[in-house]
């Protein structure tokens, strides 16, 4: 979906370039000449079919080489981790020690989520530890409603991640706020509902 919403936004044939590279992780990449089509039908779809004639190939070539010139520029860095399952984790190990009551009667688990979800719209996600973001975005959830997690000789986001600092939890939340500030001087008039989880934490 990324790929295609940035498609006709980028020059050709960069953006093609960058829709072959964006399955990379998961091994489900077509080959060029098989996306050029595709994207050719799906942008065009009142025009002819591309013919496998001159042009065609030398698309498919021009394709490949902005390929390789992604590639350079991301360090052949094209494997991410998401924070999800550390955030799963976390939610688990902090809903056994709160009271359950306090957690049936506040939505932390669904702000958290959400706030995670907003995360992606900057540049968070590339300039944090996964492990990171997943703390900061529950640890502002259950500061936002007030939830009290039982202190022992450590925190609870020390016992859960142990790299972590106080400092990295201020930064992440405070990149975040930066985000919800930015759409509402963009949009003073109306509740910023393209950030699910501030739009969660407003309603």
């Amino acid at each position: 979906p990324l790929s295609l919403s940035i498609f006709h936004l980028l020059p050709t044939p960069l953006s093609p370039s960058i829709s072959v590279l964006s399955p990379y992780p998961s091994s489900l990449s077509s080959p060029p000449h098989s996306l050029s089509r595709s994207l050719s039908r799906y942008f065009h779809s009142s025009s002819e079919p591309l013919n496998c004639d001159g042009e065609f190939w030398d698309l498919r070539d021009s394709v490949v080489q902005c390929e390789l010139l992604v590639l350079r520029q991301l360090n052949f860095h094209v494997s991410f981790q998401h924070p999800h399952k550390y955030l799963l984790h976390y939610l688990l190990s902090v809903k056994s020690l709160v009271n359950r009551h306090a957690w049936s009667r506040t939505p932390v688990a669904e702000t958290t989520w959400a706030l995670l979800r907003d995360c992606y719209h900057g540049t968070m996600c590339v300039r944090h530890a996964p492990q990171h973001i997943a703390i900061a975005t529950l640890y502002l959830a259950l500061l936002s409603y007030g939830v009290e997690v039982p202190v022992g000789e450590r925190e609870w986001w020390q016992v859960l991640c142990e790299d972590i600092t106080k400092e990295h939890i201020d930064a992440i939340i405070s990149d975040l706020l930066h985000l919800y500030d930015m759409e509402a001087k963009c949009c003073p008039s109306s509740i910023p509902l393209s950030f699910h989880g501030l739009a969660v934490l407003i309603g």
